[in-house]
């Protein structure tokens, strides 16, 4: 089945025959395609240039007509695009668009993952290029300070215990520890690896969880306390984002290289399963509210979904291109996914239904996504454009 999504609808199939359609707003189209078939040569409404890997997608802002056969210009129907997509069926579904951008504020060079102190009511922000971390006043977006840690610092959590942030630097061998109190380093802590990416803490002991997906593919298991590595232990395929699971105590780990996740035990840190899922899975999260995990899948163009008591998919969403950063919106149960190297778009997921509700234009390159608790605003950094998008589950505000 090929779903044709878009704004506005001012014809529909009437007794099974194909009437023009008038398209408004941004849309797109996902469906198979053989490997490599140019975006653009399925129909001139395209903004993308990427080639397929098997499934593909446009987006665009348009106002155009469908008609009953393909046209001199491709324009094309129902009919042909089914043609295009070896399939005999399609299906219109049009998106909600209940979401609108706020506002965009200028940060340092390369933005990439945040965090959130809720004692001091901060935004935590790694910037890649520039080796630093910026901290952002939520309320008021304004840059307080900027502060400089490893290099290429990527993954940041906080520690509600002690009240520090980790950070791992990605081009270092170590985790940077921020008082939230002074907003400097106090620490620097030699982990496994020379590639630190992401940083979990773990309510059920109280520890936090460093990545390596460089040449040890290795997690260490770090004490707050006293800001220590415990432990540390192997899981092959290029770990890279995690996430914990409250409902069943364990961890879930994107396994970049091996198109999977691992399923990582609280109680004795040991693999206990390994789930398949797409190509190059990166962003992880857990959803409080149905209790699922969500993993993009970068060169899958996906994101799948996966019941935690039973560690099976329930739902692969098709997305824009490489999707990459992802963010839970606690005040509506949405899951905001980032097209990072496709169509610099925000894909926004019903939670509920885990069907696509809304698309957003953001900045260049968009990476990391944070729910803002204070504004309930989502937060969407690009790393091309050194900015942060602000966008509010709202209709009355600039797309």
């Amino acid at each position: 089945m090929v779903e044709f999504k878009g704004a506005i609808i001012q014809n529909v199939l009437v007794a099974g025959l194909v009437a023009s359609i008038v398209i408004s707003g941004v849309f797109y189209v996902t469906g198979n395609l053989p490997v490599n078939t140019p975006a653009t040569s399925v129909n001139s409404l395209s903004t993308t240039t990427e080639q397929s890997n098997g499934s593909t997608f446009f987006v665009g802002e348009t106002t155009q007509s469908i008609h009953s056969s393909t046209t001199a210009t491709g324009i094309f129907t129902n009919s042909s695009i089914a043609s295009h997509f070896n399939v005999t069926t399609t299906t219109l579904r049009f998106l909600n668009h209940t979401h609108s951008i706020i506002s965009t504020f200028a940060v340092g060079n390369n933005p990439y993952l945040f965090t959130y102190d809720p004692d001091n009511e901060l935004i935590y922000l790694s910037e890649l290029a520039a080796n630093t971390v910026t901290v952002i006043n939520a309320t008021n977006n304004v840059i307080v300070k900027t502060i400089t840690v490893g290099q290429r610092p990527t993954g940041l959590a906080y520690d509600p215990i002690n009240h520090d942030i980790y950070v791992a630097n990605s081009n270092s061998s170590f985790v940077s520890v921020i008082n939230t109190a002074t907003n400097t380093v106090i620490a620097n802590i030699t982990v496994i690896g020379q590639g630190p990416y992401s940083v979990l803490y773990n309510p059920s002991n109280q520890h936090l969880y460093v990545t390596d997906y460089n040449d040890a593919s290795a997690i260490s298991v770090i004490d707050g306390t006293t800001n220590r590595v415990l432990n540390s232990f192997n899981v092959s395929g290029g770990p890279l984002e995690i996430a914990y699971d409250p409902s069943n105590r364990n961890m879930y780990v994107t396994l970049h290289f091996a198109e999977s996740l691992a399923v990582i035990s609280s109680q004795n840190d040991s693999e206990i399963a390994i789930i398949p899922i797409g190509c190059a899975p990166h962003g992880i999260l857990y959803d409080p509210a149905n209790g699922y995990i969500y993993a993009t899948n970068q060169c899958s163009n996906s994101v799948s979904v996966i019941n935690g008591q039973n560690n099976r998919i329930v739902s692969t969403v098709t997305v824009g291109g490489s999707p990459y950063g992802i963010g839970y919106d606690q005040s509506n149960g949405e899951i905001f996914v980032s097209s990072t190297y496709g169509d610099n778009t925000v894909y926004v997921i019903n939670g509920s239904t885990n069907i696509i509700d809304d698309i957003l234009p953001v900045g260049q390159v968009p990476d990391g996504i944070l729910y803002n608790p204070l504004n309930g605003f989502m937060y969407v950094d690009s790393a091309e454009d050194n900015s942060v998008t602000v966008v509010c589950a709202c209709t009355n505000a600039t797309r």
